[in-house]
């Protein structure tokens, strides 16, 4: 059995009795990821998260290999956004593929539960509406935008085999949050947030295609060989397992809708 734990350590334990086999523990104190990892068909290990001193939000990622039978680190690579998703190996096990992007934080309105007047809940509420559909929330509040982008990396040594940047998020919750939060405190709904993670994981077809979900609230489908991308827009946040595929079906749970589609 491998895994990942929330700091980016690494181990393998015995199916049957749960004896550590081997382990590869990282600093507990000084970061965080909600990614994971993923084997190959060799039962080598790959591994998403933060290096020490990030919490998810800003900066940079890690990614590393370990190889199955001992644990021993066969390559590190940095990539230039937090790693807090769970990467996929392609079919040809040639390319791991994960999309490095920061975390968001809570929804401003959930700060309107502190305000006296119903008045001032609203006018709240209304700003960060505005705000989304300028694009200009983060920057509002002095926050940069959030950079990302999805990644190849060759599975031999770790370095970079594609890159595909997308557009940058400017909200500062994901996408419906905002919505969350307002119906919260005016007793319509359960929950004050979703607070998803920026991606889920991916799935690459037998072609080499990539379909991952992103909390901005889009479906990508992005082609590495024509560097192409299409989207449909889910507008909600994309759960961590939100990808999944059947033959001649994709269908993905977002935070609070679940969407098939047929090929």
């Amino acid at each position: 059995l491998n895994f990942m734990d929330l700091c980016g350590g690494a181990y393998c334990l015995g199916l049957h009795n749960g004896s550590v086999i081997w382990s590869q523990p990282r600093n507990p104190d000084s970061s965080f990821t909600d990614g994971g990892a993923i084997p190959d068909a060799a039962g080598d290990m790959y591994t998403c998260s933060s290096p020490e001193g990030s919490l998810g939000q800003n900066g940079s990622g890690v990614v590393r290999k370990y190889r199955g039978a001992d644990g021993q680190q066969l390559w590190e690579s940095i990539v230039d956004s937090p790693c807090v998703n769970f990467p996929a190996v392609s079919a040809d096990g040639s390319t791991l593929i994960l999309a490095p992007g920061g975390l968001a934080v809570a929804a401003v309105t959930k700060g309107a539960s502190k305000l006296q007047s119903r008045r001032e809940k609203e006018q709240l509420y209304k700003l960060q509406q505005e705000l989304l559909d300028n694009h200009t929330q983060r920057s509002y509040y002095d926050l940069p935008d959030l950079q990302d982008s999805i990644l190849g990396l060759d599975t031999s040594n770790g370095k970079v085999a594609w890159q595909h940047k997308v557009e940058p998020w400017a909200g500062v919750a994901f996408a419906l949050d905002e919505e969350r939060a307002w119906n919260h405190i005016n007793g319509n709904g359960s929950m004050p947030h979703c607070w998803p993670s920026h991606w889920s994981g991916a799935i690459a077809d037998s072609q080499g295609r990539v379909y991952i979900g992103r909390s901005t609230g889009d479906v990508y489908l992005y082609n590495p060989s024509t560097d192409t991308e299409d989207r449909f827009h889910t507008g909600d946040g994309i759960l961590m397992g939100g990808m999944s595929s059947a033959p001649g079906m994709l269908v993905v749970s977002t935070c609070s809708f679940v969407h098939a589609f047929k090929f």
